[in-house]
Formats: structure tokens, sequence, C-alpha cells
């Protein structure tokens, strides 16, 4: 059966005391919980007994936290990106908000301390906590790849904006992130491959992900002959060389953990296409 945050016994005196269901629609209830295999609350959900916003607040209310309702919540960048989308998703949490020199943090089980160690340790500030449904925390990850979108769409515009006055540092820096962004998107997703593709008008980037091609955001073509020259760079590669393929591989760290990436360039009508692929410490530790 899967676990609850509150025990049985406790959330069905709290729905009888509150009015909310009585005994015979508990008994109900329990019937069905121990037939799927799944707690009361997954039951309560499943059967539409109550919303998943006031069965988040009950609990909540029960376990001394403050409520959070994602969905009427607008999440800045920088703040969701304090978490790897994989680390969040795995653990049920979510970054949504800077209050002055705190962290607020949404999860759905308080009571794991070693969850919170991790969280502190990533957060690197105080962190304040707040009760989220399950629900609410899965439709908050989606937020992930939009907000990458908009993170590199910005980096692309402030890149390109510089053009007209040369190349400079600033421009350099921010295409870094670009190309960096990518790597730990892709890895926070547990992409095998990444492709950057050149069109007539722009590049498109996909991840191959359980085996299939995803589209995952499209750049202008003006940074593609950029972005492959950095990459050329980081795999030791010739930057003078566009019309014939190269091989090459680069390393890089995220999380902690040592990422091998092998790297092949081949022109295309359109430029040239870079396909890339991931091969963490973690992969190579299974035998066949």
């Amino acid at each position: 059966m899967a676990s609850a945050i509150i025990p049985n016994d406790r959330l069905k005196e709290l729905l009888l005391s509150g009015e909310f269901m009585d005994e015979d629609l508990i008994k109900d209830l329990e019937e069905f919980a121990t037939q799927g295999k799944m707690s009361m609350e997954e039951a309560i959900l499943a059967k539409e007994l109550m919303s998943d916003v006031n069965l988040g607040q009950l609990i909540a209310s029960e376990i001394n936290l403050p409520f959070v309702n994602l969905r009427t919540r607008s999440i800045e960048p920088d703040v969701l990106s304090i978490f790897p989308k994989l680390f969040a998703a795995e653990n049920q949490v979510i970054a949504f908000e800077k209050d002055g020199m705190s962290l607020n943090v949404a999860l759905h089980n308080p009571m794991d301390g070693h969850l919170k160690q991790m969280i502190e340790k990533r957060a690197q500030m105080p962190v304040k906590y707040f009760f989220a449904t399950k629900n609410d925390l899965k439709g908050a990850t989606k937020r992930y790849n939009l907000s990458l979108d908009k993170q590199i769409q910005k980096l692309a515009e402030v890149t390109l904006s510089k053009t007209s006055i040369g190349p400079s540092k600033a421009e350099d820096n921010e295409l870094v992130q670009i190309v960096d962004k990518m790597l730990e998107f892709a890895y926070s997703n547990k992409a095998s491959d990444l492709h950057l593709e050149p069109h007539d008008t722009n590049m498109v980037i996909r991840f191959r992900i359980d085996g299939v091609l995803k589209d995952m955001f499209v750049l202008p073509k003006k940074l593609h002959e950029r972005i492959v020259t950095r990459f050329k760079i980081m795999a030791h590669l010739r930057t003078d060389e566009h019309f014939a393929a190269q091989d090459g591989h680069l390393t890089f760290k995220f999380s902690g953990e040592k990422v091998d990436i092998r790297l092949s360039i081949l022109p295309t009508v359109f430029g040239e296409k870079i396909v890339l692929r991931l091969l963490s410490e973690n992969s190579r530790q299974f035998s066949l």
C-alpha cells in the first residue's frame, strides 16, 4: 500500500470530525484503497470525494505546516532553477519564492529528514517549508521546460543585441550559459542524446528521452555558427573546418557527477549539425 503523510486512522478522525464524510462512506473508501493498494489520500482523490486543494489544506493543518497552492503562484526562473528538474520530480519538491534572505520550498513529505538536509544543502540559505499536494507538485515540474526556454531565449536576445557593437566578453559569457543550460537540462531529463539541427531560418534543439526524439526549443539561425564554434572549442576540434565531419569528446560536471559527452559534427545544406551523446559515470557502473 502506498505511504501516507498522516496515518489512515488519524485521517479518518479528521474526515469524521470535520463532517467531510460519514462512517459508511469511509468504510467503502477503506475497501477501495485496500483493493487498489493505495493510501486513503489517493483513494479520496481517485473517487473525487474531496478536491486536491481541500484535502491538502486538511493535511497541512494537521502537520502544522502552511499550505501552498502552486497553481495560483508565478515562479521566477532563477528561483525554480535552484533545484534541478530531476531532483524536484524525484523528491516532490519545488522552490517557488525567495522571501527576503530565505527560500520558500513546497514539498509533500516534510517528515523526511534526509530530504530536508539535501534541500538545505542545495538552497545555501534558510528554508521555510510549505505543504503541497502530489498532483500540484507534479504539475509544477512542467514549468521547468517553459522556464528553461525563457532563460535561453533571454540569453539569446542579449547575445544578438551585442552583435551590432562587436564581440565582447559579456556576449561570450551569455553564449557559454546557453550551451551549459542545454547540457544541464539534458542531464536533468535523463536524455541520452542531443541533436542541434540547423534549418533555413532557425536551429532546433532536440533531446532523445526514453528512445524518442523530442523538440525542446528553437533558437535564431544567427546563433547557430557561434554555438557550433563553442562546442568545437570545448571538444578541441578545428573551428575553421566547416565542410568535413569531425568527432570528439568533452566532459562536464553536474550535481557532482562527471559526464562524458561524445560529439559528432556533420555538414548539411543549412550548416553543421551536432549530435551529442551523454554518458554519465552512473550509467557505466552496470554490466550487461
